[in-house]
């Protein structure tokens, strides 16, 4: 399975959190958001967010499904940064090294 997992999408962050519960949780997952150009020549932004299920019912915060947990376990990329400055000069190092090619 490829472990890059990627969708078109418009996003409205006004949508993402309407009860403002991801600032209480303790159980969430960190992942990269990279932005491309239509093309997907350009890298536009890159982004690292958590995510937290919540249960609907409970309104609050809650273990992912285990089909879900799967899911992630098959894609996770863990990354040797661990401060987003490095990782975006890490990055810009990659992406120089293969347009010198």
């Amino acid at each position: 399975m490829n472990k890059i997992l990627e969708s078109k999408a418009k996003i409205r962050f006004q949508d993402c959190d309407p009860f403002n519960h991801l600032n209480y949780s303790l159980q969430s997952i960190q992942v990269e958001l990279r932005m491309y150009n239509e093309a997907k020549t350009e890298l536009k932004s890159v982004m690292w967010s958590k995510f937290v299920h919540i249960d609907m019912k409970t309104q609050r915060s809650t273990r992912h499904a285990l089909k879900y947990m799967k899911l992630f376990e098959s894609v996770h990329l863990p990354l040797s940064e661990t401060i987003f400055e490095d990782r975006i000069k890490d990055i810009l190092i990659v992406k120089s090294k293969a347009e010198s090619n």
